[in-house]
């Protein structure tokens, strides 16, 4: 069987993005109310992941449930973020999507905020819950 050089038959210039950072945003607080300017929320994690992988695909909102630290469901609605990672853009852009990821947990009321790292065949899941007030540890 002959090896197909996927890059050159599509015209890629670029190595292809193996890992991707995925970002859950929730519309509601640890409690359960509306977080304010959701949108403006949305927009900030597409913009910072963005500057990772060079875009960012916003998906539509999907409803679920999350069990606060009072063991109370909370019925949200949550946009899911992603881009695909530029290795070289990663270490220089990823600090500050830390810092955006700490500054909605606490400025949004948050019981978590949730990400993960896809890639190689696995999937890391990572879970925020006491949020520095500065990215710098």
């Amino acid at each position: 069987m002959t090896k197909l050089d996927i890059a050159d038959i599509a015209g890629a210039s670029e190595a292809p993005s193996a890992q991707v950072l995925r970002v859950y945003v929730s519309n509601r607080d640890k409690d359960g109310a509306l977080v304010e300017d959701y949108r403006a929320w949305v927009e900030a994690f597409a913009r910072a992941l963005a500057l990772i992988g060079g875009g960012a695909t916003i998906n539509p909102e999907a409803e679920g449930l999350w069990v606060n630290t009072d063991g109370n469901g909370v019925w949200e609605r949550t946009t899911t973020i992603y881009s695909y990672i530029l290795p070289d853009r990663f270490q220089k852009y990823f600090p500050g999507l830390v810092e955006l990821m700490h500054r909605y947990g606490r400025e949004a009321h948050q019981g978590e905020v949730f990400f993960e790292l896809c890639g190689g065949g696995l999937t890391r899941a990572y879970r925020i819950h006491k949020f520095r007030s500065s990215a710098v540890h």
